[in-house]
């Protein structure tokens, strides 16, 4: 029998306890949840089964797998793009409801689903291709693998064929079926009729406002085009799912690939200590980037359509991401969990506060006076209570700052800074400093909508203030979220000498 040669060449190594712990079956399991996801076909462009959840367990799932060739690296990229696109392409079916008129609506689904067709077909499709590619690769480097190739019983010639030397009733062999290749080729084609499948009914909406065709439009059958669509796309859905899980299973029986593989994470990948700060600190920042949007309100009927404390949880979240890699995180997380009830609490206070009382009555009813004078004190405790996390936030910034910009001297850092890398810091820190005073400005920016808009009197007119108050905030993520990607930039600069 001939003996499996999969021992991996790599020298050994030590490895971090903090990031022994390696996926059962690498995370090809991931694959499988991901094709259940998407094989639910769309209403034009509102997808029952949302595509990006299963986009975001992909992501997850091939984290390990990603470190292992540039092939997964790449579709790991492109899936991250990918799930952005899903959730936008799931949000805009809900703001074409709410902002597009009847009449346009047509129209408006026609070409949204265009567009999300031909993202599909731009970034979609390569994605999966190097997803199998990534898979193929990994094949060739291991000796011994089975779970690729299956073999066919011969089939039986139907007609002779002379130049072949074959007679009809002849058993022909077969080549070995490769489950890589049938993986690829159906997700392929379901990617492709998938995306066709939910524009193609979309077109009847040429016939909606057309004054030609009195009779007969189009688009009176529109729901009937959209469900024969669904039909057909679940059919092919099926199949691709079908093919999807049997090539998964495949993968995970191989017990050869999978140690082979392990083995080779563990000693060429966990071993890179750098590689996992990096992608921390890059995951890190950018949730901290998305936290400061949040910081804008945007206001109907004095209610708060994004709410402070979303901004406090994704600041949590940032520090959690951080891990080690910064100190003092568990004053933060006490503070900005503090911040985030507050926030919510005096979110909904305010929402009582309107629907109880009138702005006109603060001044002839003591009990909405009362309520008026509660709201008040609570928002100014609020912003101060933000003010700290904040501050407290920009600290932890700046530790990232001084460990992990500038560039080091063969992957450590220096005693003394070089007077490069010290400009490179100072230019850093002045831009948070600016940033917090920003941050102070909204505070008193917010404070002021709710002392002055609120007690409104005849002939003052403060209904600009909630305006100007969004501007300001607008203005301070953007150059909080500038901030941030200039910390980001550098911590690339540094990154790409080690």
């Amino acid at each position: 029998m001939k003996e499996r040669n999969c021992r991996s060449d790599a020298p050994e190594a030590i490895v971090l306890e903090r990031k022994t712990k390696i996926k059962k079956h690498l995370g090809v399991s991931a694959i499988a949840a991901t094709a259940f996801f998407l094989i639910f076909p769309d209403l034009a462009i509102f997808d029952f089964f949302p595509d990006f959840i299963g986009y975001v367990i992909l992501l997850i799932g091939i984290s390990q797998l990603r470190d292992l060739n540039d092939y997964f690296g790449d579709a790991y990229d492109r899936f991250y793009k990918i799930a952005w696109i899903a959730a936008a392409r799931f949000l805009s079916f809900f703001i074409v409801l709410g902002l597009v008129t009847p009449q346009e609506r047509p129209d408006t689904m026609l070409l949204l689903a265009f567009v999300f067709g031909v993202a599909d077909f731009v970034l979609v499709i390569p994605a999966w291709r190097d997803l199998f590619e990534g898979f193929s690769y990994l094949n060739a480097r291991c000796d011994g693998v089975t779970f690729d190739l299956v073999e066919r019983a011969p089939k039986r010639a139907y007609r002779t064929n002379r130049r072949k030397g074959i007679r009809k009733g002849d058993l022909i062999s077969r080549k070995p079926l490769s489950l890589t290749e049938c993986a690829r080729k159906i997700t392929f084609f379901f990617i492709g009729a998938k995306a066709i499948l939910n524009v193609l009914p979309e077109f009847a909406a040429l016939t909606a406002d057309t004054e030609i065709s009195l009779s007969f439009r189009l688009y009176d059958y529109i729901m009937f085009l959209r469900l024969g669509a669904m039909i057909a796309s679940l059919v092919i859905g099926i199949v691709f799912f079908i093919r999807i899980v049997r090539f998964v299973r495949s993968v995970k029986r191989d017990e050869v690939f999978l140690g082979f593989y392990k083995e080779k994470y563990r000693t060429d990948v966990l071993t890179k200590e750098h590689l996992f700060i990096h992608r921390h600190l890059k995951n890190a920042l950018l949730v901290a980037s998305i936290a400061m949007i949040f910081r804008v309100d945007f206001r109907i009927d004095r209610m708060h359509l994004l709410p402070d404390a979303i901004m406090a949880l994704l600041l949590i979240l940032t520090v959690m991401i951080l891990g080690k890699h910064v100190g003092n995180k568990r004053g933060f997380t006490v503070f900005s969990a503090i911040y985030a009830v507050l926030s919510l609490s005096v979110n909904l206070y305010e929402a009582y506060f309107h629907y109880t009382y009138s702005v006109t009555s603060i001044q002839t009813n003591v009990a909405a006076n009362r309520a008026y004078t509660v709201l008040c004190s609570v928002k100014v405790l609020e912003q101060v209570v933000f003010l700290a996390v904040f501050a407290m936030f920009l600290l932890l910034m700046q530790n990232v700052i001084r460990s992990y910009t500038g560039f080091s001297v063969s992957g450590r850092d220096t005693l003394i800074p070089s007077e490069k890398i010290r400009s490179i810091h100072e230019s850093l820190t002045k831009q948070l400093r600016i940033v917090f005073v920003l941050a102070v400005v909204t505070a008193v920016s917010k404070c002021l909508v709710t002392f002055l808009a609120l007690a409104g009197r005849p002939g003052l007119e403060m209904d600009f203030l909630p305006l100007v108050d969004a501007l300001i905030s607008a203005i301070f993520a953007f150059f909080a979220i500038r901030t941030v990607r200039e910390i980001y930039s550098q911590v690339e600069y540094r990154f790409m000498l080690l």
